[in-house]
This record gives C-alpha cells, sequence and structure tokens, in this order.
C-alpha cells in the first residue's frame, strides 16, 4: 500500500503529526516506488530554491505529453528535465498530467478503519478514519441506545468509493461492508460498473495470504462474509497486476475506546 502523495510531500516539508511521518519513514524502508517518488519531491523543493524566477519560465507553453510520459519513464535527458520539473512547478495542468502516470503506475490505495458498534438492539458499523484515495459513500446515520446506555450513532452499512486507472481508463470501484447479523462479524461485497470479467477482487488477511477471490463478471457480488475483527485487504487485480487496494481495520467499540488516538 502507498502513502498518499500529499503525505510524502509534507513529510520532505517537515510537516504532518509524528504517526504520519513514521508510517511513511517505515514504508519507504521497502517500498522502491515511493523513494522514487519522494526523491522526485525532494528534487522540487531544490528546484524552487536554485533557480531564478526568469529560469522557471512560469508562463510558457504546456510540455508535450510525450515529454511528460518520457519523463515518466526516465527516459528524458538531464538538461530537459530539470527544465520540465521547473515548469511544473507552477504549472497545474503539466504537473497533474505527470501524476496521472504515476497514479496509473501504482496501484491506487485507501485505508479506512471500521468501529463495530452494537447495543441490546442492534449492531451498527462506524467510520473512524479514512486515508489514500478512495472517498467515504455519504449514508444516513443511525442513532441507537440499548437499556441503560448513551445514545451512539452508527450506519447499516459502509461504502468506500475508489477510482481505478488502467491503460483503458478510469473506473469507480465500491466496497461494501455490512453487519451479518451474528455477533460482531461483517460482510464485504464489492461492486464495479460496468463489470470486468477479466478483472478479480481478492481479499488478503492481515498476513497477505488470500482467503478469497470472486471475478468481477457482475455489478455488485459478495467477496466474505465473515470478518471478525483485523485487518484485511481488498485488492482489484489484472492479469496478476495489483490495480487497486483497500485496507480495511475493522474493531470493536471496546477496541476503540481503549486506543482512542487512532480514531482522531
Amino acid at each position: 500500500m502507498h502513502p498518499h502523495e500529499s503525505l510524502i510531500r509534507t513529510h520532505v516539508e517537515g510537516e504532518g503529526s509524528e504517526r504520519e511521518r513514521q508510517e511513511v519513514d517505515e514504508h519507504l524502508k521497502g517500498c522502491s516506488d515511493c523513494r522514487e517518488f519522494l526523491s522526485f519531491v525532494q528534487d522540487f523543493s531544490e528546484t524552487a530554491k536554485d533557480l531564478a524566477d526568469d529560469e522557471i519560465a512560469a508562463n510558457e507553453p504546456h510540455a508535450p505529453k510525450s515529454v511528460i510520459i518520457a519523463y515518466e519513464e526516465g527516459k528524458l535527458d538531464a538538461e530537459t528535465a530539470l527544465h520540465l520539473r521547473a515548469h511544473m512547478l507552477f504549472c497545474d495542468e503539466c504537473a497533474e498530467a505527470y501524476y496521472l502516470l504515476k497514479r496509473m503506475r501504482a496501484p491506487s490505495w485507501t485505508e479506512v478503519v471500521i468501529e463495530a458498534v452494537r447495543s441490546a438492539r442492534e449492531f451498527l458499523l462506524k467510520p473512524i478514519e479514512i486515508t489514500g484515495m478512495g472517498e467515504l459513500v455519504p449514508l444516513p446515520a443511525v442513532a441507537m441506545k440499548g437499556p441503560g446506555e448513551d445514545s451512539e450513532e452508527g450506519q447499516s452499512r459502509i461504502e468506500i468509493a475508489q477510482q481505478v486507472s488502467d491503460a483503458d481508463g478510469e473506473t469507480e470501484v465500491r466496497f461494501t461492508v455490512e453487519p451479518n447479523g451474528s455477533g460482531a462479524a461483517a460482510r464485504i461485497s464489492v461492486g464495479m460498473n460496468p463489470p470486468r470479467p477479466g478483472w478479480r477482487a481478492n481479499l488478503l488477511d492481515v498476513d497477505e495470504k488470500t482467503i478469497a477471490s470472486v471475478p468481477l463478471s457482475k455489478e455488485k457480488q459478495p467477496l466474505h462474509s465473515g470478518l471478525a475483527s483485523g485487518t484485511f485487504i481488498a485488492q482489484i487485480v489484472k492479469d496478476e497486476e495489483v490495480l487497486a487496494e483497500c485496507r480495511l481495520k475493522l474493531q470493536s467499540s471496546h477496541e476503540a475506546h481503549s486506543h482512542g488516538d487512532r480514531s482522531t
């Protein structure tokens, strides 16, 4: 799983929380792609310091897409690469074209922490934290209260929408997490519109061992029906290439209360 670009940029600038910096440092030890991106961001920062305003050429025409592609592939000569980096510091359109290429060559990723909230009457889910490229789909919250309990809010289901890219374009994947009605377990399903029969959704446990796998031949289908508390990784795979990952951390309400620092 790759830290979001903004986390790496704040890491270079010495900003962000201590926990975020530690997570980025730990991830960088074993990820050459993110080390390369870190080097790119550091190079950007140094370029901004070293170049005079008249050398940056902020108002020059946009770089040809072929030049940006060659730079992303590492095939651009050093002088042209330096000029392009300087240009992209002030050209959002060219920088966005470059970042789009980077995203297409690396898996889209999301991490979401979900708390299981139980009362005497019902079992609901509550999204605690989400990072990465996905987003929570807005759903109505439900207030519940058991005998002698304070009222809590939760949801009957949680949906995470995530854009997935390949050479044929972008599509949206939705992971849905719902209570399954038995204890503190939950079920997860995956949806894609239109379906991609050649793609698969895999579910891995915390040790990254596959525990479920389904072809994405329908708009929505179950992936697993009995997830207990723990960490799971849902992957979208095409021809053995991972296009997207969604890391789910399921915790019961007493776990969330005993680790309050993770819900801030």
